[in-house]
């Protein structure tokens, strides 16, 4: 019998963690920006926090994984967040004192957060696959169905958040030669291939991240694929890459064919969660078993009723699915502020600018217009 209570811990325990690292991360490198401008009188050099805060992610990856293996993930997770957070006290202090060098040392250090970030994702995902919790999948529908929820809800936004299409871009090697295209320029054109703008539509999205759902487990193609492991692995790289294509779509910071309104991505969520909902709503309500006899024809002992586990994964799937499409809305909408608070900025820098040169402004030009056309009325009017 698994130990369920200690399974529910290891999950919640990584949950909170991607949580609070990611809003601690984004906001301690986004004050760090605003100081490093308001201390050094220069928007120019604002980004150098976003630059520290890399420069300390890639610096202390290999250190912290050299930790993982001398005292195992818990040691390495928890020395990241604690640097994590003396680097956020080096940022208020830099702040308060108006010291530019200790301010970029504590994004420096902040990036160690941003590193453990992508451990625990990592750890995550090894967890549901080959951790015990992969392991019990196999032998219990329930377990499954965790397994299926951090897969396909909770890692991807993780990887998501992390950019890594943007890290291939910069990493990758380009052609040797003007006319050699390279990896690089191989995952170029498949970003603007016709492929990529279909699969990145909202609703190709949608329909591939909730409407696989239905596909999968009320078809017999569910208890085919559980029958190998070849079908096993083939669920596992679906459910994360469906997970991951639809929050790119709706919070990636990479790269994307489409830009899509914020009110939209929203609205996206919204249908995915009522979607999530139904289907674990049809889970609960079946009568039968759907598996096509696979979990009967290995008899685990500690499940005794097979249709009772059924249900629990049903409840499983709404109550785990509820949480990451709130957390993906939270971010939707922080990044929908964001771009208002740049475009807004930009507006202000425009206008400035035209005034310099002696110009009006948008503002001006636009009432300039409409008093036009009022004097065109009016002569009309008056013929």
């Amino acid at each position: 019998m698994p130990n369920t209570q200690l399974q529910q811990k290891v999950i919640r325990t990584l949950a909170t963690a991607q949580v609070l690292n990611g809003l601690g991360v984004a906001g301690t490198v986004a004050a760090g920006s605003l100081l490093v401008s308001s201390v050094s009188n220069s928007e120019t050099l604002a980004g150098l926090a976003q630059t520290s805060s890399v420069l300390g992610a890639a610096a202390l990856a290999l250190p912290l994984a050299r930790l993982t293996q001398i005292g195992g993930r818990r040691l390495a997770l928890s020395m990241g967040l604690i640097l994590g957070v003396i680097g956020s006290l080096l940022v208020i202090s830099g702040g308060l004192n108006e010291n530019l060098y200790l301010i970029l040392l504590g994004t420096f250090l902040v990036g160690a957060a941003s590193a453990s970030g992508y451990q625990a994702r990592f750890a995550a995902i090894d967890l549901a696959t080959s951790g015990g919790l992969g392991v019990y999948a196999l032998f219990s529908f329930q377990y499954h169905m965790i397994a299926h929820m951090i897969l396909g809800m909770l890692a991807p936004i993780g990887l998501v958040l992390g950019a890594p299409i943007t890290l291939a871009l910069r990493t990758l090697p380009q052609g040797r030669t003007p006319d050699e295209r390279g990896v690089r320029g191989s995952l170029l054109a498949a970003l603007h291939s016709r492929y990529s703008g279909i699969i990145t539509n909202p609703v190709v999205a949608l329909a591939l991240f909730d409407g696989s759902l239905f596909v999968l487990y009320f078809t017999d193609l569910f208890g085919i694929l559980m029958q190998n492991h070849v079908g096993h692995l083939f669920m596992n790289i679906h459910f994360m890459l469906a997970g991951f294509l639809f929050f790119h779509v709706i919070i990636g910071i990479d790269p994307n064919p489409r830009r899509i309104p914020h009110i939209v991505r929203m609205v996206m969520l919204f249908a995915a969660m009522s979607i999530h909902a139904f289907f674990a709503i049809a889970l609960l309500a079946t009568s039968t078993l759907i598996d096509g006899g696979y979990y009967a024809s290995i008899q685990t002992p500690w499940v005794s009723n097979l249709l009772d586990d059924q249900h629990a994964a049903g409840s499983i799937a709404w109550g785990m699915g509820e949480f990451p499409i709130i957390l993906a809305l939270t971010a939707t909408f922080i990044q929908w502020m964001r771009d208002d608070s740049r475009e807004a900025k930009r507006i202000d820098r425009n206008e400035a600018r035209m005034a310099a040169m002696g110009e009006p402004d948008e503002l001006a030009q636009y009432n300039n217009y409409l008093s036009q056309l009022q004097r065109r009325n009016e002569k009309a009017g008056e013929q």
